[in-house]
Protein backbone atom coordinates (compact mmCIF):
# COMPACT_ATOMS: atom_id res chain seq x y z
CA UNK A 1 0.00 0.00 0.00
CA UNK A 2 2.73 2.29 0.77
CA UNK A 3 4.58 2.00 -2.56
CA UNK A 4 1.14 2.79 -4.46
CA UNK A 5 1.09 5.99 -2.20
CA UNK A 6 4.57 6.98 -3.09
CA UNK A 7 4.40 5.84 -6.67
CA UNK A 8 0.85 8.04 -6.83
CA UNK A 9 2.76 10.91 -5.18
CA UNK A 10 5.83 10.83 -7.58
CA UNK A 11 3.16 10.51 -10.49
CA UNK A 12 1.20 14.00 -9.02
CA UNK A 13 3.85 15.83 -8.15
CA UNK A 14 6.01 15.11 -12.42
CA UNK A 15 1.64 15.59 -13.78
CA UNK A 16 1.89 18.88 -11.88
CA UNK A 17 5.35 20.31 -12.58
CA UNK A 18 4.97 19.17 -16.86
CA UNK A 19 1.87 21.89 -16.76
CA UNK A 20 4.51 24.75 -15.71
CA UNK A 21 6.34 24.14 -19.00
CA UNK A 22 5.84 26.96 -21.51
CA UNK A 23 4.10 25.64 -24.61
CA UNK A 24 6.18 27.48 -27.66
CA UNK A 25 5.71 26.32 -30.82
CA UNK A 26 7.01 28.91 -32.88
CA UNK A 27 8.22 32.58 -33.26
CA UNK A 28 4.80 34.36 -32.25
CA UNK A 29 4.78 32.24 -29.20
CA UNK A 30 8.22 32.93 -27.72
CA UNK A 31 7.34 36.79 -28.75
CA UNK A 32 3.89 37.28 -27.13
CA UNK A 33 5.05 35.33 -23.88
CA UNK A 34 8.19 38.07 -22.84
CA UNK A 35 8.24 41.68 -22.78
CA UNK A 36 11.09 43.52 -24.66
CA UNK A 37 13.10 46.41 -23.96
CA UNK A 38 15.71 48.43 -25.33
CA UNK A 39 17.24 51.95 -24.46
CA UNK A 40 17.63 54.20 -28.02
CA UNK A 41 20.03 57.31 -28.27
CA UNK A 42 18.51 60.51 -27.35
CA UNK A 43 16.93 58.59 -24.24
CA UNK A 44 13.85 56.70 -25.63
CA UNK A 45 12.83 53.75 -24.05
CA UNK A 46 10.97 51.29 -26.24
CA UNK A 47 8.88 48.84 -24.88
CA UNK A 48 6.54 45.99 -26.42
CA UNK A 49 4.66 43.74 -24.19
CA UNK A 50 1.72 41.44 -25.00
CA UNK A 51 -1.06 40.84 -22.23
CA UNK A 52 -3.34 38.08 -23.83
CA UNK A 53 -5.08 39.22 -27.09
CA UNK A 54 -3.62 42.80 -26.83
CA UNK A 55 0.06 44.48 -27.24
CA UNK A 56 1.53 47.43 -25.85
CA UNK A 57 3.92 49.30 -27.93
CA UNK A 58 5.72 52.45 -26.29
CA UNK A 59 8.72 54.85 -26.24
CA UNK A 60 8.82 57.42 -23.67
CA UNK A 61 11.56 58.95 -22.43
CA UNK A 62 12.53 61.44 -25.42
CA UNK A 63 11.47 64.35 -27.77
CA UNK A 64 8.48 62.46 -29.14
CA UNK A 65 6.41 59.89 -27.25
CA UNK A 66 4.77 57.05 -28.85
CA UNK A 67 1.81 54.66 -27.34
CA UNK A 68 -0.08 51.87 -29.37
CA UNK A 69 -2.20 49.73 -27.39
CA UNK A 70 -4.56 47.42 -28.59
CA UNK A 71 -5.54 44.34 -30.02
CA UNK A 72 -2.69 42.38 -31.66
CA UNK A 73 -2.55 39.50 -34.27
CA UNK A 74 0.68 37.88 -34.19
CA UNK A 75 2.40 35.76 -37.23
CA UNK A 76 5.74 34.20 -37.10
CA UNK A 77 7.37 37.40 -38.74
CA UNK A 78 4.54 39.77 -37.95
CA UNK A 79 2.73 42.01 -35.61
CA UNK A 80 -0.08 44.10 -36.15
CA UNK A 81 -1.48 46.30 -33.12
CA UNK A 82 -5.09 47.96 -33.47
CA UNK A 83 -4.37 51.15 -31.32
CA UNK A 84 -7.85 51.52 -29.50
CA UNK A 85 -7.10 55.22 -29.15
CA UNK A 86 -7.25 55.83 -33.31
CA UNK A 87 -8.70 52.87 -34.60
CA UNK A 88 -5.62 52.37 -36.89
CA UNK A 89 -4.20 49.50 -37.42
CA UNK A 90 -0.25 49.31 -37.23
CA UNK A 91 2.05 46.52 -38.58
CA UNK A 92 5.70 45.85 -37.77
CA UNK A 93 7.72 42.97 -39.21
CA UNK A 94 10.09 41.56 -36.85
CA UNK A 95 13.13 38.42 -36.47
CA UNK A 96 13.36 36.89 -33.34
CA UNK A 97 17.04 36.16 -32.42
CA UNK A 98 16.64 34.17 -28.91
CA UNK A 99 17.15 36.73 -26.34
CA UNK A 100 16.66 39.74 -28.77
CA UNK A 101 14.11 40.88 -31.56
CA UNK A 102 14.96 43.23 -33.77
CA UNK A 103 11.49 45.18 -35.02
CA UNK A 104 10.97 46.83 -38.24
CA UNK A 105 9.04 49.82 -37.49
CA UNK A 106 8.56 53.35 -39.26
CA UNK A 107 11.66 52.63 -42.09
CA UNK A 108 14.02 51.76 -39.11
CA UNK A 109 15.06 48.41 -37.18
CA UNK A 110 15.06 48.99 -33.49
CA UNK A 111 16.84 45.90 -31.26
CA UNK A 112 14.97 45.01 -28.14
CA UNK A 113 16.16 42.75 -25.53
CA UNK A 114 13.92 40.16 -23.78
CA UNK A 115 12.53 41.04 -20.27
CA UNK A 116 13.38 39.11 -16.97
Amino acid sequence: MRGKFIFAAVLSAVMLLSGCDRNIRGPADELRMYGWQSELEGGNIVTLSFDGSDATLSADGGVDPLLLEGLCAVTDDTVVICDSETGYNYSFGYKLYGDRVELSIFDSEITLKKLP
